[in-house]
């Protein structure tokens, strides 16, 4: 059978099979296709969406987001006719902003005109990025970049450094990570290396056995035992004694440790 470039292969079947959503969008921002997974995370049917303008339904806006001063990903595909990932803040059909990265590519018509694929994965909802009454926000570019690094870290059980000035919200993004993780259902278990005295750290951090020193009556876990199966946060962990850095560091690399 000879090759044809021309497979007859119908468009909402190839996007229906994708797990994230999808549409495909027209050079007027117009969305001529949806798949069921982005009519779910915008909560409306794909009848109230086919036709309508992209950055309506997905940035709740008017006009295009490059006239916002973000980075268009439908700008730059029809301008350089090659892929382009951007992170962007979109809303769903409570009005609740959303974290998510996106994936446009060209894709053309059997009669060759172009148009935007747009591939949508979910980062972060605004309600994962705080607890009680603080919460990290930001729209920068660096900030998007920032979330979207947490949340490929919280998939994984090594060790994280957080680096940032004091005040800055390191904390917050510790339970973040938590909170994202497979151990969020675990506890997470926050220490403040700079207010715990130097004589009681090792006994804090690793916990003791009854007869470990002298006034001691009984068995106590410590802190690293009580965050079992879930996340320790050690805030200003540069403060750690310079005595007990080797053995929190084993601790760290090797997940074994002993009570006094």
């Amino acid at each position: 059978m000879p090759f044809s470039n021309r497979t007859p292969i119908n468009l909402q079947s190839i996007i229906d099979a994708s797990d994230n959503g999808f549409v495909v969008i027209d050079k007027d921002y117009n969305i001529i296709a949806a798949n069921q997974a982005y009519c779910t995370s915008y909560g409306i049917n794909s009848n109230e969406i086919i036709g309508h303008k992209c950055h309506q339904i997905s940035h709740h806006s008017d006009v295009p987001c490059h006239l916002n001063g973000e980075d268009c990903p439908h700008k730059k595909v029809f301008e350089t006719k090659a892929p382009h990932q951007v992170l962007h803040i979109h809303y769903d059909h409570n009005n609740e902003e959303e974290h998510v990265r996106i994936k446009g590519s060209p894709v053309y018509g059997t009669d060759g005109e172009l148009y935007l694929g747009e591939a949508v994965f979910p980062i972060a909802k605004s309600d994962e990025l705080g607890c009680d009454k603080q919460r990290m926000l930001g729209t920068s570019p660096s900030f998007l970049a920032c979330i979207e690094e947490m949340s490929g870290a919280a998939g994984s059980d090594i060790p994280i450094l957080l680096n940032g000035e004091s005040g800055v919200g390191k904390e917050l993004a510790a339970k973040f990570i938590h909170n994202k993780s497979s151990r969020k259902a675990n506890p997470f278990i926050s220490i403040d290396c700079t207010s715990i005295s130097e004589g009681i750290f090792e006994s804090e951090l690793f916990g003791h056995e009854r007869g470990a020193f002298t006034g001691c009556v009984g068995r106590r876990h410590g802190l690293i035992e009580s965050a079992e199966n879930g996340t320790l946060f050690l805030d200003e962990i540069g403060e750690v004694p310079l005595a007990l850095q080797g053995r929190l560091l084993r601790a760290l690399e090797t997940g074994y440790y002993r009570r006094l």
